[in-house]
């Protein structure tokens, strides 16, 4: 079997997750596509060195698209084929395709009559019964494996609560708001850690303002609060935080919240879907729906309830509990790791 798959090479959840398809699905070619242009950032040429790889430059073209299913067999995507030719072209050659589909983004939303891909793999159960309802594609569960390629850290005690805020996302995303306001009312009792890229599109700018100026209030208030912007390295956000915090407002995929078990970090997020699917009861706190907003579909926007979030993160001051729950974190990822999923990956392709 001939795989190609769609991949990025920013330093954006995007470039990391294809990276690490690319690296453990034994792909016959891949496409890489450089968005620098539209977001400004980076790219690493050579994380995809020892690789067959056709570069595009922007969205690609048909002719991109011709030249690139030129002897595959199937072609696997994370969000968005970019250009839904992908699909047509595919098609018409006997060429099966897997969209590992971004909820907020699926196209078929807006634009029922086009050709959608053999099969749409949901990231995550969100929303996994609204895309069986389209009627485009099968419909499967097909989870983003866990990197665990390193040792678990041995946390011993809580003393730093971290949250990570990424690419700013309309609607507090991740729920910063939620975090800082926990972390007035906690004090000191807690070191504070935030980490987010430095947006650079008029858009993230956008929403970013309230957060930057919530962020900076706060840290007038709280001695022992730090943030710092763009980290090259990605395991750096989880080598001094014993605590994630990540009280996230609408569901999707998260890869922080992956990223963290891996390392034996235990998260705390609101009680809503995909995050009760996958992380013990005791971790999740109570939230309400605030809002909704229209991405391709409506988004559910949801805020967790401080007072709850304050009593949560409380629990994992008692030792004996945090050190249980850092194991509990490390055994979640392993039931996820690429050892575990591979084979049904492949069993999906073969299929």
């Amino acid at each position: 079997m001939k795989l190609g798959i769609l991949c990025y090479a920013s330093q954006t959840g995007l470039g990391y997750q294809t990276k690490d398809y690319a690296e453990h699905l034994n792909p016959s070619k891949l496409m890489i596509i450089d968005l620098s242009q539209y977001n400004k950032m980076p790219i690493f040429r050579d994380w995809y060195k020892d690789f067959n790889t056709q570069w595009v430059s922007g969205i690609p073209t048909t002719q991109d698209i011709d030249r690139f299913l030129n002897a595959l067999d199937v072609v696997f995507m994370a969000e968005t084929p970019l250009n839904n030719y992908l699909f047509e072209a595919a098609k018409a050659r006997g060429i099966k395709t897997v969209n590992a589909y971004n909820y907020e983004f699926l196209d078929y939303f807006r634009h029922p009559e086009w050709q959608g891909p053999t099969v749409l793999a949901g990231p995550t159960v969100w929303n996994i019964d609204i895309v069986k309802g389209l009627g485009k594609s099968d419909v499967i569960h097909l989870p983003v494996p866990i990197q665990i390629d390193h040792p678990a850290r041995q946390i011993k005690e809580c003393k730093t609560l971290f949250h990570i805020i990424g690419r700013p996302a309309v609607h507090d995303r991740n729920g910063t708001l939620s975090f800082l306001e926990a972390a007035m009312r906690l004090g000191n009792e807690f070191n504070y850690i935030v980490y987010y890229q430095t947006p650079s599109d008029p858009r993230a700018i956008e929403y970013f303002a309230p957060v930057k100026q919530k962020l900076e209030e706060v840290r007038k208030h709280l001695a022992h609060l730090s943030y710092f912007t763009d980290t090259e390295n990605n395991a750096d956000l989880f080598q001094n935080g014993d605590l994630l915090i990540l009280p996230r407002r609408y569901g999707g995929l998260c890869l922080p919240m992956q990223e963290a078990l891996s390392w034996g970090v235990p998260v705390v997020m609101t009680d809503v879907s995909p995050n009760n699917a996958i992380l013990p009861e005791k971790w999740l706190v109570k939230s309400a729906q605030k809002d909704t907003f229209r991405g391709h579909a409506d988004i559910l926007v949801y805020e967790a309830d401080v007072e709850a979030l304050v009593a949560n993160i409380t629990q994992f001051k008692d030792v004996e509990f945090i050190q249980e729950q850092s194991r509990v974190a490390r055994q979640i990822a392993e039931s996820q790791s690429w050892e575990v999923l591979k084979p049904r990956y492949l069993q999906c392709f073969s299929e």
